[in-house]
């Protein structure tokens, strides 16, 4: 079995202070610990690359790695603030396909991204549409995001993009930017039925999405995929640290032997019961819908305490 894709944090350097940042990694690759962990996230034949940060753009040898990465013929995504320089010739000419991450716009953007501009955003987004690398918006769900849905949507359609939207994944149990469940099903169907209102192509990370009448977009990042791929993909954080999730709390490992981190967690009895969805507990593990949603199970663990726990935004 193959990991369904590998998100790589690929620097802790950031422009921004973002209101729902989880916080970054104390560390980050050397040039040659970089080049060489690219070596063994191809060795693993992914689906894809999707390189992140903090900002990776703002890192010095960025396209140093993505070359390699280009030759050792990954596909490569990557995810901006855009609130930097975007090297746009250069990244078309390692046919990097971007996305753009926002959760509002206008001055509510401002205020959810300390130290963004939402002009210099414009401009960024223009320049990627004109050079054909723009594919996604990525909009985070949050408390405030019942009034920024269609100006958002309507951001991707001037753009002529696609979105692809993220369940809100908290801090903790006190989080400001957490919705309750009622709140949170609303704004899920809204985004649903604006988008297709609008013609808009969307990619969900957020297995409640197709419970409520959205089966016709796509499923979380992974086209064919319904539930949460929690463990079927790994997360490289800046410091090393493998998890199962990008917003997981569980080391499996560092990236220095990749291949045996994912190995290992193949075999793991953890990772069973993750795939076997009748040991989830509470409304999870009873519920119908279990097999094509199985609730988010990092949200889960924040929010219960528990990994096989029942998710509390569940909207069903």
């Amino acid at each position: 079995m193959q990991p369904l894709f590998i998100d790589w944090a690929v620097t802790n350097r950031c422009n921004l202070h973002c209101a729902h940042c989880r916080g970054l990694a104390s560390g980050e690759p050397s040039t040659e610990q970089a080049l060489d962990l690219v070596g063994q996230i191809a060795d693993l034949g992914p689906g894809w690359l999707l390189v992140e940060g903090g900002e990776p753009l703002l890192r010095p040898d960025l396209f140093q790695i993505l070359e390699v990465a280009k030759d050792l013929g990954l596909k490569i995504e990557l995810v901006t603030s855009g609130q930097g320089k975007i090297y746009p010739q250069e990244l078309s000419r390692l046919e990097v396909g971007v996305s753009v991450s926002l959760e509002a716009v206008g001055e509510e953007y401002e205020r959810l991204r300390k130290g963004g501009s939402f002009g210099r955003l414009l401009t960024n987004l223009q320049a990627l549409r004109t050079a054909g690398l723009l594919r996604d918006l990525i909009f985070t769900l949050h408390a405030g995001s019942a009034g920024q849905v269609e100006k958002v949507l309507q951001l991707a359609l001037e753009f002529e993009c696609g979105v692809t939207l993220l369940g809100y994944k908290p801090k903790s149990k006190h989080d400001p930017l957490l919705m309750n469940r009622e709140d949170y099903r609303r704004v899920l169907e809204l985004f649903g039925r604006t988008s297709k209102q609008m013609g808009i192509e969307v990619s969900a990370d957020e297995p409640f999405f197709h419970l409520l009448g959205n089966s016709s977009h796509q499923g979380p990042i992974v086209p064919q995929e319904k539930g949460c791929i929690y463990g079927r993909y790994l997360f490289i954080d800046a410091d090393g640290k493998v998890r199962p999730c990008t917003f997981s709390t569980l080391e499996l490992g560092t990236a220095q032997n990749l291949k045996k981190v994912w190995e290992d967690w193949l075999e793991s009895e953890l990772l069973q019961k993750i795939l076997e969805r009748r040991h989830r507990k509470g409304r999870c593990g009873s519920c119908r819908f279990s097999e094509m949603c199985g609730g988010c199970r990092s949200r889960a663990t924040i929010l219960c305490g528990d990994l096989l726990g029942e998710d509390p935004l569940c909207p069903v």
